[in-house]
């Protein structure tokens, strides 16, 4: 059934006992089990199931009652395809609902896919690139994050449950307090008060704990008047933010870095890159294109700019504006995988494109390819 015609009563999932059963079927191993850790954490609510090919996702099925929705990958599933798959949900268990994982967003096969019933169709993120280079796929974790956010929203609501967000990454922004105490004894007893914040700020924030870092830039923001000072610290505290995925906080300390830095620099280039990614993670594309352009008059040099430009222009719709940022990224730096990955995805969601970019497309492919041979073989892992 369709996600528009699916009318299951919405539940407060704190009543909820015992938790529902979602079954997970991919081919793809290290897929399998980096979606599956990643939604351990709502176990709470729902349990995971994992099948590594169709066949074995059908035996789970017929033993009985137990499995309330499905989720599938729609490529080769190994001893049963996932097309096959999808239909013997239909036909046998049209009550279930199944979400598809596609390799790419065709307008073409998502209706073919809702014609036979399933709930949900969505893109696997995945590294094409790296692909057809023949190294493994790759999961970036920026997509990935925001894949799981999408996939946990319509699990919730295939379980017709009331949807909950997790962070799976919160816990590093913990602090406990006594290592609030420890930090201010170390602050009582320095000597250089300002020089043992930010070197204890900076080490926590090496070491991922985020926690404690934080709790030490707050500190030199209180008690630093110097401008240049502060506008380290802010930006600081906007890259914890982005890796924690809160990009509402990130933009928020960017934009209050912004504000104090009056004089171009390179890190006035970053704080308006990382707004433009913040803000593309945000899906507000029209507010991102404004910061990617201003680091792009800043340094041009750059390619992180012109990536975050092209996913802003590719979120606007601006299909041929995107693949030419994506283009001169991969100019600028073909070692650097992240702009023919994205280049050659707009290629497959857009077959309409294909011919007009051809020789293009084969030429940045020429471009990542010999910089691929220049690299390490551990650098490709």
């Amino acid at each position: 059934m369709n996600e528009s015609d699916f009318k299951k009563t919405t539940v407060n999932i704190q009543e909820q006992s015992p938790a529902k059963d979602v079954l997970l079927v991919d081919d793809e191993e290290p897929f399998l089990a980096t979606l599956a850790e990643a939604l351990s954490i709502y176990k709470k609510y729902f349990n995971i199931r994992t099948a590594m090919n169709g066949l074995d996702a059908v035996n789970i099925l017929k033993k009985g009652p137990g499995i309330d929705l499905v989720i599938t990958s729609l490529g080769n599933i190994s001893k049963t395809d996932g097309f096959e798959l999808v239909a013997h949900m239909n036909m046998n268990y049209p009550g279930i609902p199944v979400i598809v994982m596609a390799a790419f967003d065709l307008p073409k096969l998502k209706d073919v896919m809702y014609g036979m019933g399933i709930f949900h169709y969505m893109e696997k993120p995945l590294d094409i690139t790296l692909y057809r280079l023949g190294h493994k796929r790759c999961y970036s974790p920026s997509l990935t994050y925001v894949f799981i956010e999408e996939l946990v929203e319509h699990i919730f609501k295939g379980l017709g449950t009331t949807p909950v967000k997790l962070n799976p990454l919160r816990a590093q922004l913990k602090i406990s307090a006594q290592q609030k105490e420890e930090i201010l004894e170390k602050m009582n007893s320095a000597s250089d008060l300002k020089k043992t914040l930010s070197d204890m700020a900076n080490t926590f924030k090496s070491q991922r704990s985020y926690g404690q870092a934080i709790f030490c830039y707050r500190e030199l923001l209180q008690r630093t008047a110097d401008t240049q000072a502060n506008i380290a610290y802010l930006f600081a505290l906007g890259e914890i933010m982005g890796k924690m995925h809160d990009y509402e906080n990130a933009v928020s300390y960017y934009q209050e870095a912004a504000n104090l830095c009056h004089v171009v620099s390179d890190v006035s280039y970053w704080i308006n890159n990382n707004m433009g990614f913040s803000l593309c993670m945000l899906r507000r594309f029209s507010e991102a294109e404004k910061y990617c352009r201003l680091a792009i008059e800043i340094n041009s040099g750059r390619i992180n700019a012109f990536i975050n430009l092209g996913i802003s222009m590719e979120g606007q719709g601006k299909f041929r504006e995107a693949i030419n940022n994506y283009i001169t990224a991969i100019k600028i730096d073909a070692k650097d995988i992240r702009a023919m990955n994205l280049f050659e995805i707009i290629i497959e969601k857009h077959p309409e494109l294909k011919e007009e970019y051809y020789d293009r497309l084969e030429a940045c492919r020429d471009l990542v390819e010999k910089a691929y041979q220049y690299r390490k073989p551990e650098q490709l892992q």
